[in-house]
């Protein structure tokens, strides 16, 4: 590999590094997803037991 390439390849990872957008915008974004914590809770044995139903079902039922 030439030099030239070598600092081709090596500008090119530091740019792909480097962070992209506003700072400020993303961490307000985190903070509104934080704040919204009273989503919609389910019981995990109901959620298991749903799952297990959906593994157990006929395939031939389902309406792809």
């Amino acid at each position: 590999m030439t030099i030239a390439a070598w600092v081709r390849q090596a500008l090119a990872h530091a740019r792909r590094r480097e962070p992209t957008g506003n700072l400020e915008k993303k961490l307000a974004a985190i903070r509104d997803a934080v704040a919204h914590n009273g989503g919609p809770e389910v019981d995990i044995k109901t959620m298991l037991a749903e799952t297990e139903r959906g593994y157990l079902s006929d395939p031939s039922l389902d309406s792809d």
